[in-house]
């Protein structure tokens, strides 16, 4: 139950850090957001299964998860904070609990799930890394950086100002290497 609240909770938060995300120009970030927030729509649906499947009765239960909503780069702190949370105490925790109870299929989804969380909250890290290093659009030496919008791929230290295939504006751009993770 606790899961199943946590994830929910946090697929409508990301969608949310997406918009922000969009409107402040980081359109990876938005993009990322989204995506997960998908992710986290079938964990949810995951745990659905699961208090159908083992007929659980609705109760009350405490949940942690960050409520809350800032600047692109304040909500990535948050996604951080909330998916290394969910990989290393909560799932960890339900699975143990889960094994002792001899649900070694719950058990198991906890701990894909465990690893899934953890590779969010590497690229979550990433992403808030490059924002305060001011290193989004902008890098040290010559990269590749691949327009969102159509695909044109421009080698240099930043991205063109606008794509010359399809017009799209430099913000629509990522670097590859972020791709690539």
């Amino acid at each position: 139950m606790k899961a199943y609240i946590g994830e929910s909770i946090t697929m409508s938060r990301y969608a949310i850090y997406s918009e922000i995300a969009k409107n402040e120009k980081y359109m990876y970030v938005a993009k990322y957001f989204a995506e997960v927030a998908e992710n986290e729509k079938k964990h949810a649906e995951i745990f659905a299964n699961f208090l159908k499947k083992f007929k659980v009765e609705p109760v009350e239960v405490e949940v942690k998860a960050p409520i809350l909503f800032g600047n692109t780069s304040e909500n990535l702190s948050y996604a951080v904070e909330g998916e290394h949370f969910e990989s290393a105490e909560l799932y960890p925790g339900i699975a143990e609990i889960a094994e002792k109870d001899g649900l070694k299929e719950v058990a198991e989804k906890l701990r894909a799930l465990a690893e899934v969380e953890s590779f969010h909250e590497r690229k979550f890290r990433r992403l808030l890394e490059e924002i305060e290093k001011g290193t989004m659009f902008k890098r040290d030496s010559e990269i590749k950086w691949m327009c969102l919008v159509c695909g044109y791929v421009h080698k240099g230290t930043e991205p063109p100002k606008v794509c010359p295939n399809c017009g799209a504006e430099y913000y629509n751009f990522v670097a590859r290497d972020l791709l690539v993770f």
